[in-house]
Formats: C-alpha cells, sequence, structure tokens
C-alpha cells in the first residue's frame, strides 16, 4: 500500500478518535451536570451539595479569592434585587441571594486576604450596629419564640452584612461608579417592569397583587417585590444613586433628557402604588437635587413650571391626567381606615415598651403580640401582625438594651451626612446621604415590615460606602457631579 494512503488512513482514523473522545467528554459533562441539577432541586436540601463543590473546587483548581470574594460582592447585592426568582423550585425562600452570602463569608474568613483598613473610618457605623445585633441575640435567652427570634436574628444579620459588603468592596471612586452604572441599569429595567405592570394589569408570578385582591391592586406596579409599598420605597431609597450616575453623562441634552424621563416614570410608578409617604419622598428628593443642582434656575423653573401647571390642568382634561389627580386625592384622602389602624398598632405597641422597657420582649416577638390583641384571641395559623414601625419594632424586641446602638448608627449617619454638605458645599453629591436617611425614615413607618427589605439596607450601606469614599478618606474629587 502506498505511503500516502497509509497517511490518509492514519490521519482519519486520529480524527475519528479524536472526535470521539470530545464525544463520550461532552456526554459525560451533561450527564454529571444533569444529575447534580436534579440532586440540587429534588432531593430535600439538595442545594447543600453546591458548598461541597466549593470545597473541592479549590483542590484542582488554583483561585484568586480576593478577586472571587470582589465578584461574589457584587453579584450578592444585585441578586438581592430578584429575590425568589433566583431561587431553587419548590423552595423558593432559599435563593442566590441567601445561598452565597455563607460563601462569601466562608471565604472571607479562611481565604482572603483581610484588608481591615478599607473600613477603619467607619468603623463605629459597624460596631453600633454589631452592637445592636449582639443585644437582640442576648433576648434568646428570655424569648418565648426561639423560632421567631432566629428569625428576626438572620434579617438582621443580612442587613449587616449588605452594609460591609458596600463599605468594604465598594470602597474607592472606581468601584463605586462602577457598581452605580450597573445599580442604574437595573433600577431602568424596574422601572419598565412598573410601567408595564401598570399599563397591562399583568405581573410577575410572586407579585402579592396576585394575593391582595382589591379595587386598585391590578395596575398597582410591585417589580420584583411583594407589594406596592416595599415598590415604591425601592425606587425613592435608589433613586438618588441612579440620579448621580445620569448626573456624570457628558452630552448635555442626554443628561437632562436622561434624568427628566427617569424622574418622570419614577414619580408616576410612585404615584400608581398610593403610597402616601413615598410620594411625599420623591417630590422632596427632585426638589433637592434641581435646588442643589441650579439654585437660581430651580427658583424660577419652579415659579414658571407651577403656573404653567396650574394653566394645564385646569384646560386639559385627559383620561391620564385625571387619573393620576384622581390617584393622588384618594391616596390621601381614603386612607383614614389605615390610618386609624396604624395608630391603634402604636399604641399597642407602646404599651409592650412601657411593660419590658430595658430588655425587651424578645427578637421578633411583637408581631405575635400584636396579633393577638388586634384580633382579641389566639390564633394558630398565620398569628403575625407586622408593627408598621421599624423603631417601635426594634424598641419593643429588644429594649432600650438594644434601641440605643441602634440610634447611635443612624444618629451617626445623620450627623456626618450634614457635616458632608458643611464641608463640601450643598451640590448632588454631598446631598445623597440625608436623602437616603430621609427615604429610609418613610419606609421605616410606611411598610409592614422593614427588617427584611434588602433594598433599604443596600441604600444604607451605599450611603455608608459614599461617606468612607468622599469624606473619611478624601478620595480624588469627582469633577462631574461634586
Amino acid at each position: 500500500m502506498p505511503i500516502i494512503i497509509k497517511r490518509k488512513i492514519r490521519a482519519i482514523m486520529l480524527i475519528t478518535n479524536s472526535e470521539r473522545t470530545k464525544f463520550l467528554s461532552s456526554y459525560f459533562i451533561y450527564r454529571v451536570s444533569h444529575y447534580f441539577i436534579e440532586a440540587c432541586i429534588f432531593i430535600p436540601y439538595g442545594f447543600s451539595i453546591i458548598f461541597l463543590l466549593i470545597l473541592i473546587i479549590p483542590m484542582i483548581v488554583k483561585i484568586d479569592y480576593d478577586r472571587l470574594n470582589y465578584i461574589l460582592s457584587f453579584v450578592i447585592l444585585f441578586a438581592g434585587f430578584f429575590g425568589s426568582y433566583l431561587g431553587i423550585p419548590g423552595n423558593e425562600n432559599i435563593f442566590l441571594f441567601r445561598i452565597l452570602i455563607p460563601v462569601h463569608l466562608m471565604i472571607l474568613i479562611f481565604k482572603q486576604k483581610k484588608e481591615w483598613k478599607r473600613i477603619k473610618f467607619v468603623k463605629w457605623f459597624f460596631i453600633s450596629y454589631a452592637l445592636f445585633l449582639f443585644c437582640m441575640v442576648l433576648t434568646l435567652f428570655w424569648t418565648p419564640s426561639i423560632s421567631l427570634s432566629i428569625r428576626y436574628l438572620y434579617f438582621t444579620f443580612e442587613w449587616l452584612y449588605v452594609i460591609f459588603l458596600c463599605a468594604y468592596y465598594i470602597n474607592n471612586i472606581k468601584a463605586f461608579h462602577q457598581f452605580s452604572r450597573m445599580l442604574s441599569i437595573i433600577y431602568i429595567a424596574i422601572l419598565g417592569i412598573g410601567l408595564f405592570e401598570t399599563l397591562t394589569g399583568i405581573h410577575l408570578p410572586q407579585s402579592g397583587s396576585y394575593y391582595y385582591i382589591t379595587t386598585t391592586s391590578q395596575f398597582q406596579p410591585t417589580g420584583f417585590l411583594l407589594n406596592t409599598n416595599d415598590f415604591a420605597s425601592e425606587i425613592t431609597i435608589l433613586f438618588p444613586f441612579v440620579i448621580l450616575t445620569l448626573l456624570r453623562i457628558k452630552k448635555r441634552w442626554l443628561c437632562v433628557f436622561s434624568i427628566l424621563a427617569v424622574s418622570s416614570i419614577a414619580l408616576y410608578l410612585v404615584i400608581m402604588t398610593y403610597s402616601r409617604v413615598s410620594m411625599i419622598v420623591i417630590l422632596l428628593e427632585l426638589f433637592i437635587f434641581m435646588l442643589s443642582w441650579s439654585r437660581i434656575w430651580t427658583i424660577i423653573s419652579l415659579y414658571v413650571g407651577g403656573l404653567a401647571t396650574t394653566l394645564f390642568l385646569s384646560i386639559a382634561h385627559s383620561n391620564l391626567i385625571n387619573n393620576v389627580y384622581f390617584i393622588i386625592v384618594k391616596a390621601f384622602t381614603e386612607k383614614g381606615g389605615s390610618t386609624s389602624d396604624r395608630l391603634e398598632m402604636y399604641r399597642i405597641s407602646w404599651k409592650f415598651i412601657q411593660e419590658n422597657p430595658i430588655q425587651g420582649l424578645g427578637a421578633g416577638i411583637l408581631p405575635i403580640k400584636l396579633d393577638y390583641y388586634m384580633y382579641g384571641f389566639e390564633r394558630l395559623k398565620d398569628n403575625y401582625f407586622s408593627a408598621h414601625n421599624y423603631w417601635l419594632e426594634a424598641l419593643a424586641n429588644g429594649g432600650l438594651l438594644a434601641f440605643v446602638p441602634l440610634i447611635i448608627f443612624f444618629s451617626l449617619l445623620f450627623v456626618y451626612g450634614i457635616k458632608f454638605i458643611f464641608k463640601n458645599g450643598f451640590n448632588p453629591l454631598t446631598v445623597i446621604i440625608l436623602l437616603v436617611l430621609i427615604s429610609f425614615i418613610s419606609a421605616s413607618v410606611g411598610l409592614s415590615n422593614t427588617v427584611d427589605k434588602r433594598h433599604l439596607s443596600l441604600g444604607i450601606g451605599l450611603a455608608i460606602s459614599m461617606l468612607n469614599i468622599y469624606y473619611f478618606r478624601k478620595g480624588e474629587p469627582d469633577v462631574r457631579t461634586s
């Protein structure tokens, strides 16, 4: 047989063997992946296999843990927006955000090089909040329900960890703007979902609009959250960071157009939620931003705009304008029952506080105590009645023992927010700390429950991150925003 023919046959055999090897390798990977996914989904607590995989991978592949945890910190913060939509089917309470936090914590403790100097200037924020958590842990000694207390403590830990991720990993101007740009993209996507909901009445599968049926719920936006008030608080507390990002657009016309578009849609969606406090907050945010951006033109614009709006409303009778006007009036005039119920809950909560002023009832216990008083008897199921007030709930649960460090935490944020303005002038960058605090305070009395809202802890964490970068560490001036 000629040598040329032999070489061709040998080449064909090599190609065939190579393809066979690739096919077998691909098939093996496919089957392993298939069984792995099935195990995670269908086996009880099968998601724990992920942790085993995390232990095995470092033995095979060399990993840059500093870089890995930096990426994971961003993934965790953004995964919080999607909540149970990134959860395990059949067990939506275990979702990506909650799975990655212990993974990140383990890597931070055992593998990553610690650089505590990143947060040394904001250490008192963490000391005060960690002390608040520690005092709440102490209530486990006298709590009547360990399970409810652990639930409350877990959410409190989540808050602390989100704030830590913001301050530790978003610790320079470049990282802050990188995060803000990605945050703005998600924020605009959330606005788009909210706008779709209000126009079509169609919601995402886990929206509260499918459970709390009212005369207005069908066309109220909820986004990735459960109810409309949560959605409104998410829009208002993150709004300042998005506006700050849009202010960095170099082309003036595009900058102005983007801010007007985002502000208009955000304002419209907040109105559609019927949330009174959020309506006031977003209008206040817009006014303060306008005043800090261009004081003289703001005053003139408000005067001219007010006259033009009055004239326009007196002439125009479009369905959209009439609908928005009707919603605003209804939100402020037809919620007397809701207001009286809240005042009654506040009164009862204060009664519990007076009975246990120092040590409190125990972490997470106030809701079941409220439920008994509001219904007049003890229920065996769904016996959870939210206090609708973050401050009263914290004081009732942990007493003055836990409430004092919590007040110190927010007092630090307020004091340094004021100092930031006095030291660097009144501009769109410096006012953000106070706007976040105002938005949080409104949410703390406007939402049924606050401690499990991840977007609120993200807003607080970003505010502390900004103080760390622009005030304490005196980072390089940001020409386009300061």
